[in-house]
């Protein structure tokens, strides 16, 4: 499956070109780029509450990559 992206400025060049992409069968999907307020305010919500507070990064960055050193990687051992 081929997955094609087009910003298409002209409502007059959608008319033309609507019709032509259902007689070839092409399945045609209409993303907005701007979100509904309820949309961001959903999203909102969800960066407040996810994630923990970490009260000392660089103590926490230490122990994440000595964390990492030891680990068993999938075709490297």
């Amino acid at each position: 499956m081929t997955r094609i992206v087009l910003d298409i400025l002209n409502d007059k060049d959608v008319e033309l070109l609507l019709p032509l992409l259902k007689r070839f069968g092409v399945i045609v999907s209409n993303q907005a780029d701007e979100l509904s307020k309820t949309e961001i305010a959903h999203h909102q919500r969800v960066v407040e509450q996810g994630g923990k507070t970490i009260d000392n990064f660089e103590s926490f960055m230490e122990n994440f990559e000595l964390s990492r050193q030891d680990r068993k990687m999938p075709f490297r051992d």
